[in-house]
């Protein structure tokens, strides 16, 4: 069924799949508080199924590599190890394809993504280095100004692109040193669960090839503007004016400067529409992805090569937010909102996921939980004392759409324990 609310989609012609209006059972992921457990529908790729892709031959990529595994509770057993020259910002063709067969053979057969822990080289020949991983070199995904093969990935509610559609996405922890990236992980992971009440600016720039986005911009903030504030502005210049609280950060311009202007939280998006942004390391006077996370962004994105100004080429800021909205992971959200990404760069933490259920403790007698509901509706509660016996309802809220913050009435957990089941219907 095609999603009611966001008008921006009907416009273009395109379908996203809707879990509000009908029905949602949050199942299969345990959540412990205090002596209670909460069953949550998944909604992500976990740390279990994230593989880490470490270039042995470069040191900041294996320190990135130990530090991300820890923090992240990600397998040992998930570390792939190989060798090439850190040095170079292109790979060939012909050291990728052994490369990437060799990512094949050591990649167990549950992972559904990737982490890059380099962060040269970050393109191999027409094609980012995060597509070629995901997808395997392959010209079709190349172009130039031309189009290029859809991800089947685009726009999609898969949590298990791998299981469903044969490819990876990744993410490249990039960075210009190891404290850059460690910062950029401590982002990534404050965010979690945090539903913040953040801002969203859509900035429109001084029209032209660079502004192809801003023609949805208005569309974008009717669909949004109840859940985030949302702002479409006009850029003055290539220096953005002071704001805070920042989670969605959209623009189209060769240039942005003074980004220290620019207040993120943990989680934030943020892009700029260039023909050279994912070229991190290139001369070609364009600012670069990069430029974003040094500023305080979590994940950001840019094409390597000129790819002309096709829409399809560059993060669509509805679909973004909307997946991310939906408890994805960052790498999940940025992926599906780009339809033709072979020449595009993902960097960022991937698995930061500021949307994400949650069930928590507030004190000795309060539990809550915290979701996002795409319409007004109403979430069930249900209670067993063990597994091997029925759930039975126990409880239910009206909720509006957007983000919901319910406390279980306090008479719901005087007991010794046991498990809730939440469903949005």
């Amino acid at each position: 069924m095609s999603i009611k609310w966001l008008k921006i989609f009907h416009k273009m012609n395109v379908k996203l799949s809707f879990f509000g209006g009908l029905f949602f059972t949050l199942i299969a992921t345990y959540v412990s508080a205090g002596d209670y457990f909460a069953e949550f529908d998944r909604v992500g790729i976990t740390p279990s199924e994230l593989a880490i892709l470490v270039n042995v031959d470069d040191s900041q990529s294996v320190e990135v590599a130990k530090i991300y595994a820890k923090k992240r509770g990600i397998p040992s057993e998930n570390l792939i190890q190989l060798h090439f020259n850190p040095a170079q910002n292109e790979m060939s063709q012909a050291d990728f394809v052994t490369i990437k067969q060799e990512v094949e053979a050591k990649t167990k057969s549950h992972i559904q993504g990737y982490a890059i822990s380099w962060t040269k080289p970050y393109r191999v020949v027409c094609m980012s280095m995060t597509s070629a991983i995901s997808f395997g070199f392959d010209q079709a995904y190349c172009g130039g100004c031309n189009p290029t093969r859809e991800s089947p990935y685009f726009n999609t509610t898969s949590t298990t692109p791998f299981n469903d559609f044969k490819i990876r996405p990744s993410m490249m922890l990039a960075g210009d040193s190891v404290q850059e990236v460690l910062q950029l992980i401590d982002r990534g992971i404050h965010a979690d669960s945090s539903f913040p009440s953040g801002n969203s600016y859509l900035i429109k720039g001084n029209g032209g090839n660079y502004d192809v986005r801003a023609a949805n911009y208005n569309l974008t903030r009717e669909d949004f503007n109840s859940v985030f504030l949302t702002y479409v502005t006009k850029q003055v210049s290539t220096s953005p004016l002071k704001r805070k609280n920042i989670l969605f950060y959209f623009i189209g311009a060769p240039q942005v400067t003074r980004l220290e202007q620019l207040e993120f939280l943990p989680g934030a998006i943020a892009d700029h529409l260039t023909s050279f942004g994912g070229d991190l390391y290139g001369k070609h006077g364009q600012s670069v992805s990069l430029a974003w996370l040094k500023a305080g962004a979590t994940a950001s994105y840019g094409t390597v090569v000129e790819p002309c100004n096709h829409l399809q080429k560059f993060p669509n800021p509805a679909a973004a937010m909307y997946y991310y909205l939906k408890g994805n992971s960052l790498l999940e959200a940025y992926w599906k909102s780009v339809a033709w990404p072979g020449q595009g760069l993902f960097i960022g933490e991937p698995l930061s996921s500021p949307f994400k259920p949650v069930f928590s403790k507030l004190n000795d007698k309060q539990y809550t939980v915290k979701v996002f509901a795409e319409n007004q509706t109403r979430l069930f509660l249900h209670y067993t004392e063990s597994l091997t016996t029925a759930y039975t309802k126990i409880a239910e809220f009206q909720i509006k759409r957007g983000i919901n913050q319910i406390n279980i009435p306090p008479e719901l957990t005087s007991g010794n324990g046991g498990y809730f089941k939440f469903e949005i219907r």
